[in-house]
């Protein structure tokens, strides 16, 4: 008999060999609500394997919901006798990203504990291995899921929110896009940043916005995927903005071709204004021959 690599006994959802049995829908996440000063969470959990589903009913087993938020360092715990679970949480609690962690734990000590939904642990089907469990031991393993509610309750809809042009470190030589942070950051070198910031009161501004704002959105695009940046506020922004718009849907952002077209309808069309913008300053210049 080969065991788990993290526990000795069957775990549900803990490797490859076991996670199939959890269906795609095995997490369902509704859309959360803010009632004044909370915020209400809502999740769906679901398992189809029936030993577990009987611990559960005989109240040997419960379904056990982890919140957490690294910036405020809130962590929270709820459990529940049912599949439906509703998580109330005080917004004070919360800044950014809140983190869920879903599990089903024993309540009880068990003996003689057995399963069959892993091969691994049943060299013979007739005749299946048991376990001497202990409270609080794991049964099911649920995907993870986090929700922003700066997104969501704080208008982080639009790219302004989320992307910033400021002056770069001493020894910036070049533009840099800054993704390590919740906002994006396009950094210039001091000279530069310094002609920016008489460029950004007159009519240069569109012409700015469709050179610096539209590659940082493309190049934020491309690296929307990578694991240091899932958590990132901006990136919970981009991937609400494309889910919630129905010209997005078409779209592949981790093509490079896509990225530029998801960017340019974001900006509301970047090239067209870049011009507009020139053109709107030789007319001016004309005028004052």
């Amino acid at each position: 008999m080969k065991n788990n690599v993290s526990f000795p006994h069957p775990v549900l959802g803990i490797n490859k060999d076991v996670y199939p049995i959890l269906t795609n829908d095995s997490v369902i996440s509704e859309t959360p609500v803010r009632q004044g000063d909370i915020y209400e969470f809502r999740f769906t959990l679901r398992q189809r394997n029936s030993a577990i589903a009987n611990l559960i009913k005989d109240g040997k087993a419960e379904y056990v919901v982890e919140a957490d938020c690294s910036k405020t360092f809130y962590t929270n715990v709820t459990t529940s006798n049912v599949s439906i679970i509703n998580v109330p949480i005080e917004a004070k609690f919360l800044n950014g990203r809140v983190n869920f962690s879903f599990y089903i734990v024993l309540k009880e000590d068990l003996n003689g504990y057995t399963n069959t939904f892993n091969k691994d642990y049943n060299d013979d089907y007739d005749n299946p291995p048991s376990f001497n469990l202990k409270k609080g031991d794991l049964l099911v393993i649920f995907p993870s899921t986090g929700y922003n509610v700066s997104v969501k309750f704080d208008n982080m809809f639009a790219v302004s929110s989320f992307m910033q042009i400021t002056k770069g470190d001493d020894d910036c030589t070049k533009v840099n896009f800054a993704l390590n942070e919740d906002i994006i950051n396009i950094e210039l070198p001091k000279a530069m940043f310094e002609q920016y910031n008489v460029f950004n009161e007159t009519n240069f501004v569109p012409i700015i916005h469709s050179s610096l704002v539209f590659n940082a959105l493309v190049y934020a695009l491309m690296s929307l995927d990578e694991p240091v940046y899932s958590e990132k506020t901006w990136a919970d922004s981009i991937r609400c903005i494309i889910k919630a718009r129905s010209d997005l849907q078409e779209f592949d952002y981790t093509s490079a071709s896509d990225a530029f077209e998801i960017a340019s309808i974001m900006l509301g069309d970047p090239y067209k204004r870049l011009f507009d913008g020139i053109d709107y300053i030789i007319n001016e210049i004309d005028g004052e021959d």
